[in-house]
């Protein structure tokens, strides 16, 4: 199952940037619930996009060694 907590992480520390671009933009919540984006470079909210060159099997492997405690967020 995926999971977007350790992305998260790798975000809020500043590594994130070794793996993805972000988009700016807002996201608008219509009343029935339903969403839809629009670009906006002064938006208030983001989504992340892999950087060219980067395979979710690279930031998995990256994910499972800090999970495992084979390395620290903080380490380059």
């Amino acid at each position: 199952r995926q999971s977007w907590d350790q992305i998260a992480v790798l975000q809020l520390f500043g590594q994130g940037k070794d793996f993805f671009s972000t988009v700016k933009g807002n996201c608008i919540v219509a009343p029935d619930g339903s969403n839809t984006w629009k670009n906006n470079e002064n938006g208030r909210h983001r989504y992340i996009i892999f950087q060219q060159g980067i395979s979710p099997e690279t930031v998995s492997r990256h994910v499972n060694r800090l999970m495992a405690g084979e390395m620290t967020v903080l380490e380059n």
